[in-house]
């Protein structure tokens, strides 16, 4: 489920669990907390406040909150309350923990012996995903689909099976709508583990249709390289190893592949937990010179953890491949992450983060672009906080920003600046040579004068040129595009303006062997 379109005062989706854990041991108190403007969430114990220190870590992922006690001691024992407010209203949950002299047992968090993995079966056929976790105290073994927690609402065609430390999810005559990302997840008192698998149900085949219409001509294309979704710097996977993954620091680029060629050319769509990847600010969608079809994820954050597929169908058939995307956090994390903004044009745009000692320097980028204090760029520090403010924003200023210390350690928002320009363009588009490029952009109220340039010409209708409007949606379009067409392509309307880089690639020689 997408939780961003949640809106007003904080709202607990998981509270704190109450928990008896032993001396010495650690001890997680976590919550998913949703609201919109994102809640300033602190704790409390026994009434008093909790401050990061040598033994309290503070920590968020996305809408996830958590409070980690190390090396406990008996006086760790009372009421920890998670408060969370924002401008709309406030929320708490309170949760105790006890924490007891003497370990009954060896505790340890859930961990997995065997993941899930990735499965394809025909409509029709029974589909299975196998686990092995362990873990003390004992865990709390669920299963869910696409962010849905499966239950008794399920049954009786899917069934989770558990015997010892092996956990099983069944599902019988499995349906197209049962295709999806399942998510295993292992809970106690002492931490939490999830696995992600994808499953992929074929209909079943019309027997009236003409020989050989399956999908094995289309995988004899598409077979070529094995496991074809890769990320770049990772090692080769051997054959048959199902769900690969990449892992990248938070901050940097993923680059993902999907090797396909096939007659007729097939349709390739990358998608994300299920969700189709739309291009944007840190998503750019191509194909390069080998007929790699190519993701690039970039300044990663911990949203984009998950299971991207690459699927490719054609008149013949249908196949994907598949990545679990891993973000870790860098080697010194900040205290306080940055979060997203959404600022009116002409406002002004505050980002804050938190980095982990006072006398960390950090510096301020936007994108690739190193920012300085301007009249436009105010850069502030204030104990271990470091602010940067956009002044009198405008379109331009809609980008990703980032916060690098010294060490490397970065920390990634995006601005989306509310203005006329409803649907900007993408960051990066690209093409083959002879293709035809087509650009969109669309006004919430007309304006003009309206231009379209590139490399900072103004371009005029004809021959290979095609302009056009319809009501507040501008359309420009480029036909049998060459290597000449190569540049930067802007469309200005008043005082509005988006622009994105156009590149055009030679195909590569086709062998005819």
């Amino acid at each position: 489920m997408d939780h961003s379109s949640f809106s007003g005062a904080p709202r607990f989706l998981t509270r704190p669990k109450a928990f008896v854990v032993s001396v010495g041991k650690d001890a997680t108190l976590s919550c998913q907390i949703v609201g919109n403007p994102t809640p300033q969430v602190s704790w409390e114990k026994d009434r008093q406040p909790v401050e990061a220190g040598a033994r309290f870590r503070l920590a968020q992922d996305g809408d996830q909150y958590r409070l980690t006690i190390l090396d406990l001691a008996l006086g760790d024992s009372g009421q920890y309350v998670c408060r969370a407010r924002n401008a709309i209203g406030e929320a708490f949950a309170a949760v105790g923990l006890q924490v007891n002299a003497e370990a009954a047992y060896a505790e340890q968090a859930p961990h997995f012996l065997l993941r899930p993995t990735s499965i394809r079966v025909r409509e029709g056929a029974d589909a299975t995903f196998c686990c092995h976790v362990r873990g003390s105290p004992p865990m709390a073994v669920s299963w869910a689909k696409d962010g849905r927690r499966l239950g008794a609402p399920d049954g009786p065609r899917v069934r989770v099976e558990e015997s010892g430390e092996a956990s099983a999810l069944r599902i019988q005559a499995a349906r197209p709508l049962d295709g999806g990302t399942y998510t295993v997840r292992a809970e106690n008192p002492m931490g939490a583990a999830s696995a992600d698998a994808a499953l992929t149900v074929d209909p079943d085949a019309d027997p009236s249709g003409p020989p050989g219409a399956s999908t094995a001509a289309l995988l004899a294309h598409l077979q070529r390289r094995r496991e074809a979704m890769r990320a770049e710097g990772a090692p080769a996977s051997p054959p048959g190893t199902g769900t690969r993954t990449c892992t990248v620091t938070e901050g940097k680029h993923a680059r993902l592949s999907c090797y396909v060629t096939g007659e007729p050319k097939p349709e390739t769509v990358w998608k994300k937990d299920g969700q189709v990847v739309v291009e944007g600010r840190r998503h750019v969608v191509y194909e390069d010179t080998h007929e790699n079809f190519v993701l690039k994820i970039l300044f990663c954050k911990q949203s984009d953890r998950g299971l991207y597929t690459c699927t490719a169908s054609n008149l013949v058939g249908q196949t994907y491949s598949s990545v679990l995307v891993v973000v870790r956090e860098p080697a010194v994390p900040f205290r306080r992450r940055l979060q997203d903004l959404e600022v009116p044009e002409k406002g002004s745009a505050t980002f804050q983060c938190e980095v982990a000692l006072p006398a960390a320097e950090a510096a301020w980028f936007k994108e690739e672009t190193r920012l300085r204090a301007s009249a436009k760029y105010a850069l502030e520090e204030a104990g271990t906080e470091r602010r940067l403010i956009v002044r009198n924003v405008s379109a331009d200023d809609d980008a990703v920003y980032i916060c690098e210390t010294a060490e490397g350690s970065r920390t990634v928002a995006e601005l989306a600046v509310l203005g006329n320009l409803t649907r900007r363009l993408p960051r990066k588009t690209a093409v083959r040579v002879g293709d035809t490029a087509m650009f969109c952009v669309e006004l919430a109220r007309p304006v003009g004068p309206v231009r379209w340039l590139k490399n900072q010409e103004e371009m005029v209708a004809g021959g290979r040129v095609a302009i056009t409007a319809e009501g507040t949606c501008h359309t420009l379009t480029i036909s049998q595009c060459s290597l000449e067409d190569v540049g930067q392509v802007a469309f200005v309307a008043g005082d509005c303006r988006t622009s994105t880089q156009f590149c055009v690639s030679v195909a590569p020689m086709k062998s005819a062997f």
